[in-house]
């Protein structure tokens, strides 16, 4: 339930009258994660024991020029209770890109995220990973592989 409830928050914003399309490329996560693909491009890997997720949203052509912070904290409009406990910059794909940890209520639910924010062309790229706060780093190493391993083209 808190996947799919997640996957249409984060979504939310997602939605846009002209899509160009998102191209990447991207290392799966161990097997453990099974893929499931959401509306507009979204694709999810849900580990099979645990809520817990890794989420690629995508959104192209809008937002070409703000800067990448607030959109990483945009993508969590509608969390309760939200903490930040890190955030800063990296590089994503070879890009630059922000990141966050953070935790947060959805629905009641307590949740610990990580997410990358970057851009590449017309399209903004969100990597993010969830998971309940007692499991989350149960699933962090394979996000990083994940990340590590997504080639924004």
């Amino acid at each position: 339930v808190i996947i799919a409830v997640l996957s249409l928050v984060l979504l939310a914003g997602a939605g846009c009258p002209k899509r160009t399309g998102p191209d990447y490329d991207f290392d799966p996560p161990p097997s453990v994660w099974a893929p499931k693909r959401g509306s507009d491009g979204q694709l999810l890997f849900q580990r099979e024991t645990g809520e817990m997720g890794i989420m690629v949203n995508t959104l192209c052509d809008r937002y070409r020029e703000a800067p990448l912070k607030p959109l990483a904290r945009d993508l969590f409009i509608g969390f309760d209770d939200k903490e930040v406990i890190e955030d800063g910059k990296t590089q994503v794909s070879g890009l630059d890109a922000h990141y966050m940890i953070m935790t947060a209520k959805l629905d009641g639910a307590p949740l610990k995220m990580k997410s990358y924010t970057f851009r590449k062309g017309e399209c903004i790229y969100d990597l993010v990973y969830f998971s309940p706060p007692a499991g989350y780093d149960a699933g962090l190493g394979d996000f990083e592989a994940f990340v590590d391993g997504f080639r924004a083209r």
